[in-house]
């Protein structure tokens, strides 16, 4: 076809597209911005090679040549054309005060096309960053910007990005209503110690999928990380759940929720994914805040550290909980559960009694090595010799490297022992009948 013939026919396509809106069920606040079905494949917050996305993507079913709809009236104050990246973009500010951007487009609209092209020659560059004064290239809703394409990265798809100022946020929590059939994937989950005196099962780490299975003896701090993918049923694509959440006990420990990211910020993919488990290439999301100390991103609910702490936890089992929801509302989740357990390696070598000053007994004991762990996970119990059951508890105060030491509120003969959080004795016990010196401790 000669060229004058296909610039009419863009011309037709252009003013067929334009005569009027296209009515979905899927349209809320804004018009869609492709012609339905939409469907999704790439989802806004889910990780890529060196950052967060942040937008959705739209498929084009791998051809280019649809038209692009304005959500909105507004103006285009941003046309972009590059080798890479967003390939030719489109920046639309809506008459609601937000910024709607449109990448990898095949064309833009007639006379945004003549536009670009005359900056071009004139610059002698095909790369440019144009920025038309606002109102000279209005659009009312439903009117075509372009056609969308395969330009800069990625097969042929439409990025489309929602802005409220220089912050990107989510499209689906702002009126763009995706077709979605399908709950989240749990997959993999990872037990991970997180601090070198912690362990999980024996170990620094333990991978396994959430099933009935005894419960996994930990030692803190240790965090999950877990494997979590969506679908919605319409595409392939393996896409990121908009929230997240870690339960201990029925109590939200964790919550990392895709709405909005900041520019600022580029580095945070690797601390919000971990590496992959086994031969899987899949991002690991870290259910916790890492680095320990780090000030939390936009992603995070401010104030939950997600950091599992045995030594916090009362004697017995405890149940974990994580849910994944997209969306569209589908949720899923996974339980299992742990117990608490001190390493060995911190049980006392040897202990002593002696009556203070007041007539209480005065317990002292030294430890096979001293762990940041150790002090709370340990106490002592006592009863009378003839009883059938432990009458009091009290815990140890640290009173020197290694060295521990806690009041017994009694100065008659008792039976005493030393335990552990789960209320195990770790030695035999010993009868507080008279006076013994602390300083054997040592």
């Amino acid at each position: 076809m000669a060229l004058r013939g296909r610039i009419a026919v863009v011309g037709l396509l252009f003013a067929w597209s334009a005569l009027g809106p296209v009515h979905s069920e899927n349209a809320a606040d804004w018009y869609a911005p492709l012609e339905p079905p939409l469907r999704l494949t790439g989802t806004f917050g889910e990780p890529r090679s060196a950052h967060l996305h942040t937008g959705v993507d739209l498929s084009i079913g791998g051809k280019v040549g649809q038209p692009v709809r304005a959500v909105d009236g507004g103006s285009v104050v941003r046309l972009r054309a590059g080798a890479f990246g967003y390939g030719k973009a489109l920046y639309f500010q809506t008459d609601q005060g937000h910024l709607a951007v449109y990448g990898h487009l095949h064309r833009f609209a007639p006379e945004l096309d003549t536009y670009l092209r005359e900056r071009q020659r004139e610059q002698g560059e095909y790369e440019i960053d144009l920025y038309p004064p606002p109102g000279r290239f209005r659009f009312e809703r439903g009117d075509t910007l372009g056609l969308a394409g395969a330009t800069g990265s990625g097969p042929p798809h439409l990025h489309f990005e929602f802005r409220d100022g220089d912050t990107p946020v989510n499209p689906q929590l702002h009126g763009l209503v995706l077709p979605d059939h399908r709950a989240p994937q749990i997959g993999w989950i990872r037990l991970r110690a997180l601090a070198p005196e912690a362990y999980v099962a024996d170990g620094a780490a333990l991978e396994f999928r959430a099933r009935d299975t005894e419960p996994i003896p930990v030692w803190g701090p240790v965090g999950v990380d877990a494997v979590i993918r969506d679908r919605c049923g319409l595409t392939d694509a393996r896409l990121s759940p908009l929230h997240v959440r870690l339960y201990l006990d029925g109590e939200l420990l964790y919550q990392r929720s895709n709405t909005e990211l900041d520019f600022s910020r580029g580095r945070d993919l690797r601390r919000i994914y971990g590496r992959p488990f086994g031969q899987s290439t899949a991002w690991v999301l870290r259910m916790y805040r890492w680095p320990l100390d780090a000030v939390p991103d936009v992603t995070e609910h401010d104030g939950l550290r997600g950091i599992i702490r045995p030594i916090a936890l009362a004697p017995g089992v405890h149940t974990l909980c994580l849910e994944a929801e997209d969306a569209a509302g589908h949720v899923s989740d996974v339980t299992w559960e742990i117990v608490a357990r001190p390493p060995t390696g911190i049980a006392p070598r040897a202990w002593r009694a002696a009556l203070d000053g007041e007539g209480e007994w005065l317990l002292g004991m030294w430890l096979e090595r001293r762990t940041a762990e150790a002090q709370p996970a340990l106490g002592a119990r006592w009863r009378a010799p003839d009883a059938a059951d432990w009458t009091g508890r009290a815990q140890w105060m640290e009173i020197a490297n290694a060295t521990f030491a806690a009041h017994v509120p009694s100065g008659q003969r008792i039976l005493a022992e030393v335990i552990d959080c789960d209320e195990r004795p770790l030695l035999p016990p010993l009868l507080l009948g008279g006076p013994r010196s602390l300083a054997d401790v040592s």
